[in-house]
């Protein structure tokens, strides 16, 4: 402790600490002019190139369109509905399926017979069948008397028909029922299957003309027209019975059928129902090829029967040109062999599933209406018509059916390539260039190249210098970023710096 009488040391002491706490004073005051100095030209120039950087982001968003604005930010959520309408456009503009245009009957060339005579026969082969035999329910007199007449005209013809016997049961009680093939040998021993049922019902009085005399009929006309032609393929022609119980001839055929003998099966081809329904139709098989179907719409339209439909496709369980398996082309398909499957009916009415015929009067088949004197009441000159397609495109598809594996059509094996095939001429893209940062654009038919990938970088802090920032952007907009103020902070710290020095060299002179 001092004593109160010392009075040189105190005042020494006083001296003492004014000299530190003016120098403190000085010292705080200089940092303070520093880091305010530092702070404000930094500041500037922080706040100056983020600027710049915005200007330059907007600058590279906005699009320029010759004719229309830029669209602004509010202005997003009007074009939102477009969308939705692009989309229901692009829907709208999927292709339609089609059928026809088979590239192997185009590659072969077809050789058309067009005689107005065709379907004359089958027509009166439906007369006998319908009107003087009647009803042909298995198990009854009409049956025996219809495989009888199909019997006789196959044996007219020139052919050796042959019997295939089954039997099976339906409500427990066991029948016995016979399928007829007649076989023309053709240059290949590859065969396509004709086929119709003989049997009916007699549900309402029916006497079957359309279900399916007409399918008889057209097969027996075809079956005397190749007797002395010659054909391409070998044709076996077979008339089914039972049909109406449950598929059982169809069935018994295919069941008895060898896998080679599948294997050297080209198509088979059914009628029937083919005279009462509204519109006619080809169709193939469900879940199967097509290209029996394509080449059959192919022949149609170079008979110049323009009227000739496939399934629309309107029912979702029937997809496009596609039928049901509820005849007798189902066994076959479902030992994968293509199906030809020819019938008259409208699937554009009922449950769109073709067994509604007419829109007038509903379904024709299993009907008191299913005779020659109604259909012919009741749709003129339908029967006539009717019966001329199918036996026109029966006879000419059969002789110019076309077999795509057929090793007389040169199709290439192609590879698959190593990269994609694009329409047009490939042009190599140009090499990336090191500096410029932008996607390359090829020519037509360019590979398409994907822009330059960037590595992200680090989030930089607030405090980093405009210089750090100006290293982001574009070479070519260094120039349009404004000044910085570098030059003049470094001018101003100096000048303050002199007048410190000054300042401390006038105090110390005083002291």
């Amino acid at each position: 402790m001092l004593g109160r009488n010392n009075f040189v040391e105190k005042g020494r002491r006083l001296a003492d600490r004014q000299q530190r706490f003016t120098i403190r004073r000085l010292s705080v005051g200089v940092v303070s002019v520093l880091s305010a100095s530092l702070l404000f030209f930094g500041g500037q120039t922080e706040v100056q190139a983020e600027e710049a950087v915005e200007e330059i982001a907007v600058e590279e968003t906005v699009v320029t369109d010759e004719e229309d604005p830029a669209v602004l930010e509010g202005d997003l959520a009007d074009e939102e509905p477009d969308l939705t309408t692009t989309e229901e456009e692009t829907t709208e503009k999927e292709e339609t399926p089609t059928v026809g245009n088979d590239p192997t009957l185009k590659e072969q060339g077809a050789d058309i017979l067009e005689d107005p005579d065709f379907g004359k026969e089958a027509l009166e082969h439906v007369e006998v069948l319908s009107g003087e035999i009647g009803s042909r329910v298995v198990g009854t007199p009409g049956e025996a008397q219809a495989m009888k007449y199909i019997l006789d005209q196959l044996s007219s013809f020139g052919y050796k028909p042959e019997i295939q016997t089954f039997t099976y049961k339906v409500k427990e009680k066991e029948y016995t029922s016979h399928n007829i093939i007649a076989t023309k040998k053709g240059e290949s021993d590859k065969e396509v299957i004709v086929g119709a049922h003989y049997d009916s019902v007699n549900s309402g009085g029916s006497v079957g003309a359309d279900d399916n005399a007409s399918g008889i009929g057209v097969l027996l006309e075809t079956a005397k027209r190749f007797a002395d032609q010659a054909s391409k393929f070998t044709l076996k022609f077979i008339a089914f019975s039972a049909e109406e119980v449950g598929l059982k001839g169809s069935k018994a055929y295919a069941a008895s059928m060898t896998e080679d003998q599948v294997k050297n099966t080209l198509a088979m081809i059914n009628m029937d129902s083919l005279i009462a329904g509204d519109k006619k139709y080809i169709h193939a098989g469900m879940g199967g090829e097509h290209w029996a179907l394509n080449q059959a719409f192919d022949i149609a339209k170079l008979l110049k029967i323009d009227d000739m439909e496939p399934n629309p496709g309107l029912n979702e369980d029937y997809p496009f040109a596609e039928t049901g398996d509820w005849s007798d082309h189902a066994p076959f398909n479902k030992l994968g062999i293509p199906i030809v499957y020819f019938e008259g009916t409208n699937w554009e009415i009922g449950d769109k599933d073709g067994y509604v015929q007419t829109e007038d009067n509903g379904p024709i088949f299993h009907t008191g209406m299913d005779n020659l004197e109604f259909l012919n009441e009741t749709y003129p000159g339908r029967v006539e018509d009717h019966l001329y397609s199918y036996s026109a495109i029966l006879y000419n598809l059969l002789m110019n059916m076309a077999d795509p594996a057929s090793p007389s059509v040169d199709v290439p094996e192609v590879e698959e390539p190593e990269k994609p095939i694009v329409d047009g001429p490939v042009t190599p893209a140009p090499e990336k260039p090191e500096v410029e940062d932008k996607p390359l654009v090829g020519g037509d038919g360019a590979e398409e190249t994907n822009p330059k990938e960037t590595p992200e970088e680090p989030e930089k802090d607030m405090e980093d210098s405009g210089e750090e920032m100006m290293e982001t952007a574009p070479e070519s907009s260094a120039k349009s970023l404004p000044e910085t103020g570098e030059g003049q902070g470094l001018t101003l710290l100096a000048t303050s710096l002199t007048a410190l020095g000054t300042s401390l060299l006038f105090w110390k002179k005083k002291q």
